[in-house]
């Protein structure tokens, strides 16, 4: 059973969304908890996948113990959804995929911030997936149980992974598709 937050990073097709995608089907199969994926970009990903209409179709879903999947309009409307997520509902497993799109860049909302720190009070599980791991702010780094990077091309993105998790920029450029490097808190090797 996970716990917390994890992050997949790396270039488009390279399997970041497809790691995560089964993941959050292995914890549905474990836990039975209910799931929300919220589609930013919309990704083809999930494009045959039944979305809720609006923030309020969402809610009521999930609330009657269903799955949803989410495109949210706004940083706002994010933001409403993680609030209601956080104080109105139990346990979830949430699969924010683009989630650099409506995160700034300096600083989690206030919303944000509550959510991904909480998940400890709620038992929610975030599977966060960006192409961009340089976009995010760095105090995403103190939550993260594990980071499964894939191929990046992008400076800042190289330098954050080298930075942060220490894995060669090198290393990183050339990684083949599907081959993650993997970074725990408890173990910095790559291996799985």
């Amino acid at each position: 059973m996970r716990t917390g937050c994890y992050f997949y990073f790396g270039v488009t097709q390279f399997g970041k969304t497809s790691l995560a995608l089964a993941h959050l089907r292995d914890e549905i199969s474990e836990t039975g908890k209910r799931a929300l994926i919220l589609d930013c970009m919309p990704a083809k990903n999930f494009r045959t996948w039944r979305h809720e209409p609006d923030l309020g179709a969402c809610i009521d879903r999930l609330a009657a113990g269903g799955h949803a999947v989410y495109s949210p309009q706004s940083r706002e409307d994010l933001d409403n959804l993680l609030k209601a997520l956080h104080e109105e509902l139990g346990p979830t497993l949430v699969l924010w995929d683009e989630c650099s799109i409506h995160m700034p860049k300096e600083k989690l909302t206030p919303c944000q911030n509550q959510a991904l720190r909480g998940w400890g009070h709620t038992d929610h599980v975030y599977f966060l997936i960006t192409q961009r791991p340089g976009d995010l702010p760095s105090e995403c780094w103190v939550l993260g149980a594990e980071v499964y990077v894939f191929r990046l091309e992008r400076e800042p993105d190289l330098q954050r992974v080298e930075t942060d998790f220490g894995f060669p920029r090198e290393e990183i450029k050339v990684l083949p598709h599907y081959e993650p490097r993997i970074y725990r808190r408890d173990r910095r090797d790559g291996k799985a």
